[in-house]
């Protein structure tokens, strides 16, 4: 056998190096160098495999052992061209696969995503069309040789791949029973304009419901957030069927999902629907159920419909609308200010909720100091966690005392003060305050463990029955230890079944883009303070 060396030689030199002895005249070409090898890939198969069951050692940053397997596979698919680009993208795709794997598992999630995102990486330096065909003809349909992870992986590396062969193969997988195989493809196929899969979304969404695994439905949310479905298509009346009869649902979680999925129909089709949605989420909210995140989705859909800020008054929107209908305004225009259901804010937000966790940063740099208006009486002068929590008490006040709040506050770990959400007396916001300032801000900036304390996760895990919570407000300075890549698989992953609404507030001009990341992927809202 060769030395690895050589075989690095030629996967990073200028071309294949000849080993053929000296001479005056040259002999026949020689072999490729890499296929010299007996398993050129062997190793980096073993440290993938070793990687996932969390052998001690595997998959920590700067491992000289995954960089010399990465190298190699690299001149794998350099020097043996297409066979040799296959047999690297399986390698590549099972590291892929089990970086899913542990992030999944929620005991190794930032390494998991970091190894994935690796393989990512070299994966999309290897495709072209070929491999593209070639995955899809070869691993995806055969269910017999390639396992289901491996195919899911390549799933997602078919997302930007467009034509016949890709999607059909993609749809076939998204029929299939493998829970994670089916969320990955279903993601890849999502937002393509295509009406079989407008059927196959449609289909799957009447079937299943809000009972579909958290993945799938977050597959069919941004699906269904990114197409409209043209009037009178095969797809249409069920999918307005299941949208129409969700609005109203008991569960709020179902009739949030339902509003997300009203952007694909036409106005004519849509508009009456929110219109009596909006009704009965008033009424609800009227009686004293906690239900004013649901008239704020139902408010703000139909204030990207029509360019206006009516506020949450049902009269006011079906003035507007009859208006419409006969000729007097077109349906996006700029409109009146809307009416807000409290005046306190927190940094600038104001959150239309009454079930709220606020995941507070507590490390060391909240204890920085921060400019402010109020009166500070403290001898250790006014830091930045004082005002998180200043405003923090602030906005509940002004919420009410028929809002159900939480804090978690984050550091090196996260610390959680009530074990459920806590109506927003006077009494509990003492209570709240004596607890908090008795808090010193030190130590890192954990925010995933933050979120997942205030998600209520276990293991990874989302307990739907237990979750509360409708909306998340996050305060932090921007830059955490664990980074961002561990969030939109997350969200991915959970938040099609959890509907959570995230706001963030960055305090500080740096950040590394995990705050706009929370917000963005669930529709909220992201401000900078200094």
């Amino acid at each position: 056998m060769l030395p690895l060396a050589l075989a690095l030689l030629a996967a990073t030199g200028p071309g294949p190096v000849a080993l053929t002895a000296p001479g005056p005249a040259p002999g026949p070409a020689p072999a490729p160098l890499v296929s010299a090898l007996e398993d050129p890939l062997d190793d980096l198969a073993t440290w993938v495999e070793r990687f996932r069951r969390g052998q001690r050692g595997y998959g920590e940053p700067n491992d000289a052992r995954l960089a010399l397997g990465i190298s190699t596979a690299r001149g794998v698919a350099r020097v043996d061209g297409r066979e040799g680009t296959r047999a690297a993208a399986l390698v590549f795709l099972d590291m892929h696969a089990a970086g899913d794997a542990v992030a999944r598992s929620g005991e190794r999630p930032v390494e998991g995503v970091r190894i994935r995102n690796t393989a990512r990486v070299e994966l999309q330096h290897l495709i072209d069309e070929d491999l593209a065909r070639w995955l899809a003809s070869e691993v995806l349909v055969r269910a017999r040789v390639h396992s289901n992870e491996r195919r899911a992986a390549a799933c997602t590396l078919l997302a930007e791949r467009s034509g016949r062969q890709v999607q059909l193969a993609l749809t076939l997988c998204a029929r299939e029973d493998d829970e994670i195989l089916r969320a990955a493809a279903l993601a890849a196929l999502a937002g393509r304009d295509d009406e079989a899969l407008h059927g196959l979304f449609t289909g799957i969404l009447t079937s299943e419901g809000a009972e579909a695994p958290p993945a799938v439905l977050g597959a069919i949310q941004r699906h269904f957030a990114e197409v409209r479905l043209a009037p009178g298509s095969r797809a249409e009346r069920p999918f307005a069927a299941w949208v129409a009869e969700h609005l109203g649902s008991p569960s709020w979680r179902s009739a949030s999902l339902a509003v997300a999925l009203s952007h694909s129909l036409a106005d004519d089709l849509c508009v009456p629907l929110l219109l009596d949605a909006l009704d009965l989420w008033v009424e609800r909210s009227e009686a004293g159920e906690p239900v004013r995140r649901m008239t704020n989705d139902v408010t703000r859909a139909l204030e990207e419909r029509s360019g206006r800020a009516l506020g949450i008054k049902p009269e006011n929107w079906r003035t507007w609308w009859a208006a419409v209908q006969r000729g007097e305004h077109t349906p996006r225009i700029d409109g009146d200010d809307g009416v807000n259901l409290t005046l306190a804010t927190f940094f600038g937000l104001q959150p239309i909720t009454d079930r709220v966790t606020f995941v507070i940063d507590c490390s060391g740099s909240m204890a920085d100091p921060a400019l402010t208006d109020r009166e500070v009486t403290s001898a250790g002068g006014w830091t930045r966690y004082d005002e998180a929590v200043a405003q923090m008490l602030d906005l509940l006040e002004g919420l009410g005392e028929r809002t159900r709040f939480n804090i978690v506050l984050f550091n090196a770990k996260p610390d959680v003060w009530r074990s459920n959400l806590t109506r927003a007396t006077p009494a509990n916001l003492r209570a709240a305050r004596l607890w908090l300032v008795h808090k010193k801000p030190t130590g890192g900036t954990r925010l995933r463990q933050g979120f997942e304390a205030a998600l209520g996760l276990k293991e990874g895990a989302l307990e739907l029955e237990q979750l509360e919570v409708d909306t998340l407000i996050v305060l932090c300075d921007g830059e955490t230890t664990d980074g961002p890549d561990w969030i939109e698989p997350t969200l991915q992953r959970l938040n099609g079944a959890a509907q959570v609404l995230i706001h963030c507030v960055q305090v500080g001009p740096l950040s590394d883009g995990a705050l706009e990341l929370l917000a963005r992927g669930t529709g909220g809202r992201y401000v900078v303070v200094d």
